[in-house]
């Protein structure tokens, strides 16, 4: 299948995304390492059922959307407000996976207004991830993306850090699927610019943020694997607490970092409900 690229610019930002659908309007917002292709299963469904989709690459994720704003978390809010207004559309439902599912939490604290519904997938809320060894060492990757030299050794060892992290972080998760995951993200990362934005949302992020200290009144699903770390669940546990709306998290067997792809099955069945609720 063809896709077709579309560019809109707002604020000073231009935004590259693949619009399908008629309906509600449903934002996709991919993560790390990924592109907004991994989103393309689920755009079918989700078109099927009714609803048009917009998945946009994340800002530096492609040539087209560099700009000299900034990456932290209250930047990646007005990313979602300014695509929103790129579009010309008043509100959406968000739903976004690893960094877009910060931009999905961090959108729904910051523009209540324009966020109708979220989902976060693969994230619990980021003020539930307490300090640890144990959170050290399963978010290590954060420490070492922040390092100056990260964007030289990742190209030194041909960018092979993004299969390694896939099997980390989904390591029953085989198959074409991932493995087009993988050669897509290597490809989009070869280009330099490209792969110093993408580090860039891991440079900019401090610890302690104030945004992820306030709650979220927008009704909310989020989900995990139950592949993915002890810690990242007693996170999901906590997670409803950030909320003063509804939130249900849903734990999906046979899935990692990337339930919605690993397991797309369960996790329609707890979506379509939601959105349609």
């Amino acid at each position: 299948m063809t896709i077709q690229w579309r560019e809109a610019t707002a604020g000073g930002q231009t935004f590259r995304y693949v619009d399908s659908g008629e309906g509600p309007l449903v934002l996709l917002l991919h993560g790390f390492p990924d592109l907004p292709t991994g989103w393309d299963s689920l755009r079918g469904h989700l078109n099927t059922a009714g609803y048009r989709t917009v998945a946009p690459y994340l800002r530096g994720y492609h040539p087209a959307t560099f700009s000299a704003r900034a990456f932290t978390t209250r930047d990646q809010a007005d990313d979602v407000a300014l695509l929103l207004d790129a579009l010309g559309a008043d509100t959406a439902v968000v739903i976004g996976h690893d960094w877009g599912a910060d931009a999905t939490y961090s959108s729904a604290t910051v523009h209540p207004d324009r966020v109708t519904k979220m989902v976060a997938l693969g994230i619990p809320h980021p003020s539930t991830l307490k300090p640890s060894l144990r959170t050290a060492w399963t978010g290590r990757h954060f420490l070492y993306f922040k390092l100056p030299w990260a964007e030289t050794t990742a190209r030194l060892f041909g960018l092979s850090m993004v299969d390694r992290l896939y099997r980390r972080w989904a390591p029953h998760w085989d198959g074409p699927m991932r493995d087009v995951s993988v050669r897509s993200a290597v490809e989009a990362f070869s280009d330099p610019r490209v792969l110093r934005g993408a580090l860039a949302y891991y440079k900019a992020l401090k610890p302690g943020t104030p945004l992820y200290r306030a709650t979220i009144a927008v009704p909310a699903l989020v989900v995990g694997g139950a592949d993915e770390p002890a810690v990242l669940h007693q996170g999901y546990a906590a997670t409803p607490s950030r909320f003063t709306g509804p939130c249900t998290v849903k734990i999906l067997d046979g899935a990692g970092h990337w339930p919605h792809r690993e397991n797309e099955a369960d996790f329609l069945a707890a979506l379509l409900p939601f959105l349609a609720g």
